[in-house]
């Protein structure tokens, strides 16, 4: 997977890297798999996706017959009709997206599919993150509408494209879902952590991504590598500034 201003191939590393090849995987809110349940499958992972989205779905089963894999791997239903238990369940950028009454029952019929000491890897974003100014301009005052209305972004990709080749306009060959469902929830590290523990988990490690994120970054930097770098840089230098939280924690 390329790498983005967002940190996404730093996200599936964290995750590939606390999976082993023996584990039975399952990923919740897949969207259309190509982020996670995608990338582990074409590695030789034993991996499942579900997502409610049944567009996104599809998109995932066409991806998937294309590479060569089998497209039942990915479906749309509830965690709690698949049959069997996992090793480990992965639920990335999924609880922002769940309401509140909503967020212990989910989290109960995770823990119900984990073996024994199964793990969970969560990530989610910060509730304080810059991405949240970026998306206000973009989405909330139309600045990325305009933008791409003049041809402005159009541009910016083909001079990016000319200057740093194709993959640092479009890093990504399929979008990770289609669905527009928005954030209900904005979680801190402590929230989160807290909410795992009071759910039934003994979180054992925290991470992060990046720190600068959002559609305005993603336009300009995407693709250009030392910003990028320093972009991870700078989460470790700051980490409560980072854009998203990583929680590995196992069922209790």
């Amino acid at each position: 997977m390329r790498e983005d201003i967002y940190g996404h191939a730093k996200r599936f590393r964290w995750i590939a890297s606390r999976l082993s090849r023996e584990d039975r995987i399952l990923e919740v809110g897949c969207g259309t798999g190509y982020m996670i349940t995608y990338q582990l499958a074409l590695l030789g992972h034993d991996i499942r996706g579900l997502d409610s989205h049944e567009d996104s779905v599809a998109l995932g089963r066409e991806m998937f017959v294309s590479a060569g894999l089998d497209p039942s791997r990915l479906s749309s239903r509830d965690v709690a009709d698949v049959e069997g238990d996992f090793d480990a369940i992965i639920a990335s950028e999924v609880l922002e997206h769940i309401p509140d009454g909503e967020l212990e029952p989910f989290l109960a019929a995770v823990k119900s599919k984990l073996r024994p000491a199964g793990k969970l890897l969560v990530t989610v974003p910060n509730g304080r993150r810059w991405a949240d100014v970026e998306n206000f301009f973009w989405k909330t005052l139309g600045f990325g509408a305009a933008l791409e209305k003049i041809k402005f972004v159009a541009a910016v990709n083909r001079l990016k494209a000319f200057l740093f080749g194709r993959a640092a306009a479009f890093p990504h060959e399929f979008p990770s879902t289609l669905s527009s469902s928005p954030h209900v929830q904005r979680f801190t590290l402590d929230g989160i952590v807290g909410l795992l523990s009071d759910s039934g988990f003994d979180v054992e490690e925290t991470d992060g991504s990046v720190v600068f994120s959002g559609p305005f970054s993603n336009l300009f930097f995407t693709g250009a590598g030392p910003v990028m770098r320093l972009n991870i840089f700078l989460r470790r230098m700051f980490p409560s500034l980072s854009a998203n939280f990583y929680i590995s924690a196992r069922r209790r």
